[in-house]
């Protein structure tokens, strides 16, 4: 499991230190590289540059006007899952596959992990299920990501 500590600039200013890559098992996972290899790196880069580039008070506080009314839907669990079939992530560097396998693959890992915590593979399940705003056409950076509307 990798941690994240606040950390203070010389000129006083706060900030997030993630570690770059997490690894497991010899694999390495969360890879957000300054310097993309390849197209999911890339990708991911493009994501949270623009997540931080267009994130402002003002956006956010439109943001849970909008979402925070829950108007937009009324649907079961399982069809906000079949609405990731065709969804991809594009924050995350694990990841490239749709969404909604994403979920069946992490319920069933924690399943797995856990058998005694039934509340922990629903979880798993349905964890990423607030990306369906995407899916209604809002912008990726604006959804997806470890940190949204994150404003220190």
């Amino acid at each position: 499991m990798h941690t994240c500590a606040i950390a203070t600039t010389s000129k006083g200013r706060m900030t997030l230190k993630v570690p770059t890559v997490f690894t497991e098992e010899g694999k390495s996972y969360r890879n957000y590289e300054q310097n993309p290899i390849n197209r999911i790196q890339e990708r991911v880069r493009n994501h949270y540059y623009n997540q931080h580039r267009f994130q402002t008070v003002d956006f956010v506080d439109e943001m849970h006007r909008k979402w925070l009314s829950f108007n937009h839907a009324t649907m079961t669990i399982m069809e906000a899952l079949e609405m990731l079939a065709n969804f991809l992530d594009e924050s995350d560097p694990d990841v490239d596959e749709a969404n909604l396998t994403h979920a069946y693959q992490t319920a069933e890992r924690l399943r797995r992990s856990h058998p005694d915590k039934p509340w922990m593979h629903l979880a798993g399940l349905v964890h990423d299920l607030g990306k369906v705003m995407s899916v209604w056409g809002e912008e990726q950076w604006a959804v997806t990501g470890g940190l949204n509307y994150s404003l220190l």
